[in-house]
């Protein structure tokens, strides 16, 4: 096994914002120290969405011989940067970009909510469709577009779309702009071929921009293939903005540095403007670095963390199952997250959130941030040590096993 599996650093008192800070109870928006806690037992932080493994040691290199040239001053992309992530899509997805769709940016947070104040107009309406990522709602409330929900629909133990009701929403004439997330966060859901073209024609038809984002493309398992959206047409291509990024499938995510693929030249030139005007355009140097070396040496080490995150996830379905049944635990297609449902306890969301953090200390993220309807979730990163899950779920056992 590799060390970076069975040997985790220690990211405590790093400024770390998972291993340092947690979400406060009774403020879903508002961080505390984890210091401040005082549970039964230490809190293990399994909320934000990076990864306690260590980058591919190719990147550390590279990090470390640029730090020792002594001067960072302003930089800008270099032809073998594009090339790589060119190259990265092609063999990964079998998605052929070319370099000029490419704006970098710090995050595809940013990106969003630039995407949003480009291309809607104070008033108009911007669709996503819940639960999902909770950034998604202030990138349309922050720029004073109103937001229209189409909540996922829930089949038995799988997500899907609800096409009918999307259908009849975009058809209303007033959406602008359709927030699309794939791999789906929290739910795990990787979006087919099929699905994507059925919204993809719905929003074609209508005249709404697609804004995709697919910064967990690379986090797919062995069960389930990735479409970037874009990829699948020239019609689709020409509506769409894809936010992509190495900061997920790499966990580079503090080198803020995202790659936004748009080959529609209007679309990308209103992008841009916006961008520039709210400064978000500066690139960081070492992002750069980061990101290049990533894509050209990195494909090795994703292949050997995505397996093990993959026996991470089936440790946990197969402990859940036998052990904690009343919690129910949806599969995921993408993505080192996994949504746990913990409605059959009939808990309120304070006494589920109380039992969790001050009983077993588990920091976890409470499902309220990705829906109204999603008191009773949680959403619990996988990507750490086996050892860290087992604990965390020996100490679901201890509360829950009558």
């Amino acid at each position: 096994m590799k060390s970076y599996f069975v040997k985790l650093p220690d990211r405590k008192n790093t400024n770390s914002i998972k291993w340092d800070f947690i979400r406060d109870p009774s403020n879903f928006k508002t961080l505390r120290t984890i210091s401040s806690f005082h549970p039964e037992k230490p809190i293990i932080p399994m909320w934000v969405a990076d990864m306690d493994f260590e980058c591919p040691k190719e990147v550390i290199k590279a990090l470390e011989e640029r730090v020792r040239h002594g001067i960072y001053g302003y930089s800008m992309a270099s032809d073998s940067y594009y090339d790589s992530i060119l190259k990265w899509m092609k063999k990964r997805h079998g998605w052929l970009i070319d370099k000029e769709w490419i704006t970098i940016t710090p995050g595809v947070l940013p990106a969003l909510k630039s995407a949003v104040r480009a291309f809607v107009k104070p008033g108009e309406k911007v669709l996503i469709q819940p639960p999902v990522y909770y950034p998604f709602f202030s990138a349309a409330e922050c720029n004073n577009a109103e937001l229209k929900l189409n909540p996922l629909r829930l089949d038995g133990d799988r997500y899907s779309f609800d096409i009918e009701k999307f259908e009849r929403i975009v058809s209303s004439g007033d959406i602008k702009l359709f927030i699309l997330c794939n791999p789906h966060n929290p739910v795990g859901r990787v979006w087919t071929k099929d699905e994507l073209t059925r919204i993809g024609e719905i929003c074609l038809k209508n005249n709404v921009i697609v804004l995709a984002d697919e910064i967990h493309l690379d986090l797919v398992y062995s069960w389930s293939k990735f479409t970037p959206f874009a990829s699948i047409s020239k019609e689709f291509a020409d509506i769409s903005i894809s936010c992509t990024a190495a900061s997920k499938t790499f966990n580079l995510a503090g080198f803020y540095t995202s790659n936004i693929i748009t080959s529609n030249p209007k679309l990308k030139a209103q992008f841009d403007r916006t961008l520039y005007a709210s400064g978000a355009n500066e690139i960081n140097l070492f992002g750069l670095v980061a990101t290049e070396t990533a894509y050209r040496h990195g494909e090795k080490w994703l292949r050997e963390v995505m397996g093990y995150i993959e026996e991470n996830y089936l440790y946990i379905e197969s402990f859940i199952e036998t052990n904690i049944p009343k919690i129910k635990v949806f599969k995921p297609e993408g993505t080192y997250l996994v949504w746990l449902d913990f409605s059959r306890f009939g808990l309120s969301r304070t006494e589920l959130s109380n039992l969790l953090i001050n009983k077993a200390g588990l920091g976890l993220d409470e499902g309220i941030g990705f829906g109204k309807q999603c008191e009773s979730f949680v959403r619990m990163n996988i990507a750490t040590s086996r050892k860290t899950i087992e604990e965390a779920m020996n100490r679901l056992a201890e509360l829950f096993v009558n």
